[in-house]
């Protein structure tokens, strides 16, 4: 978190200096043919072949499967309620808001308007949750079942788990270079269709520990923990639509979506280290991997409010944007978890684990608030 901050505000910085220069250099010019006055921008404007964007993106990723266990309790029935309840709750790790950044350089060509640009977009995050609860109670009905790997537990104190631990991390770069074109509809509607390549980095640990808080020693012994990870990585073609409404005085309303499919290659680890009692001499250490290829479908999607000025006589151009953006990656999740098996005469130890290779768990959503500024010239 500390170093996308730096990384955040050195690259604002070096913009707002570079754009300050810029404007200072010479004298401000308001043209009021185009942009300043109510009406609609021209679609291929007096502006130079290059331009240089920077967006602080302000973003919650969301993910399915992140449950790390359950909690329950039971009431056993008596004479006067005849009635047995059960009441469980399910712990998830829920991920914050944490900052990322894009980067974008683009060149107009001489060709019709046309122009290439090449974006680059990094988000770092991380979630964690921690339960303790000294929750086991043989009296009370009450223990904690883990979500992944062997559950042999809570079948006395000795081995009821008592505390447990989920961290959660997750790191993606895309790169997108595209090729697209203004074209206006109406004096007040622009859309630019556009098509290129997208590549994609997506790389992903989740982490429990399962603990026991031993009463003789009162001290606390690891049972079990499980380490997982997925790593993704491909490329293919993306396509989209840039949208923008002119509202006059240099306001606009833009929305944009594109789909993008990567092809692409998974890493999948999974290791699951663990014991039946505090000091028990049987420690099992199952660990699997699995790498295989997929396509993957990647949407995206942004809404929001635009601000356009040009300055020393057309020669240079200044946006600023705010809105909100989500991004969609199709079956992300693909940690993979163990499957306990009892009595197979084949298997040394009989209470054991196999993978299960079928647990896969869902989608990868990042959605929020963006910032953005470009600068033409």
């Amino acid at each position: 978190m500390k170093n996308t901050f730096a990384k955040l505000f050195k690259t604002v910085a070096i913009f707002l200096v570079a754009t300050t220069t810029v404007v200072n250099a010479a004298e401000v010019v308001y043209d009021y043919s185009h942009d300043n006055r109510c009406c609609p921008t021209q679609c291929c404007g007096p502006l130079g072949d290059w331009y240089f964007r920077a967006d602080a993106l302000i973003l919650k990723a969301c993910e399915d499967g992140l449950t790390y266990g359950t909690a329950t309790r039971t009431t056993d029935s008596t004479s006067a309620s005849p009635t047995t309840f059960i009441n469980s709750r399910v712990k998830n790790v829920h991920p914050k808001y944490d900052v990322g950044f894009r980067l974008g350089l683009g060149y107009m060509l001489p060709c019709d308007c046309w122009g290439l640009a090449v974006n680059w977009m990094h988000f770092n995050t991380h979630a964690s949750s921690h339960f303790d609860h000294n929750f086991f109670n043989e009296s009370d009905n009450a223990y904690f079942t883990p979500a992944h790997g062997a559950t042999p537990f809570n079948l006395s104190e000795a081995n009821g788990i008592d505390a447990t631990e989920a961290r959660w991390k997750l790191q993606l770069d895309v790169v997108d270079v595209e090729l697209g074109r203004p074209i206006c509809l109406s004096e007040c509607i622009t859309v630019r269709p556009h098509i290129g390549i997208r590549a994609g980095w997506i790389r992903q640990s989740y982490n429990i520990q399962n603990s026991v808080h031993v009463i003789a020693t009162d001290a606390e012994v690891v049972l079990q923990e499980i380490h997982l990870k997925s790593n993704y990585q491909g490329v293919g073609l993306r396509g989209g639509l840039d949208t923008q409404w002119d509202l006059g005085c240099g306001m606009s309303l833009y929305g944009n979506a594109a789909i993008s499919v990567l092809y692409g290659n998974f890493d999948v680890k999974s290791r699951d280290n663990w014991m039946l009692l505090p000091g028990s001499t049987n420690f099992f250490e199952p660990e699997e991997k699995d790498d295989f290829c997929a396509c993957r479908a990647v949407t995206d999607a942004g809404l929001g409010l635009r601000w356009k000025q040009n300055f020393c006589c057309d020669s240079v151009g200044l946006t600023l944007q705010v809105g909100w953006e989500h991004h969609f990656f199709f079956s992300q999740n693909q940690f993979e978890d163990f499957a306990a098996i009892t009595g197979n005469p084949a298997f040394n130890p009989t209470i054991g684990e196999i993978k299960n290779p079928q647990a896969r768990r869902g989608h990868l959503c990042l959605r929020g608030i963006t910032i953005s500024a470009r600068l033409d010239f």
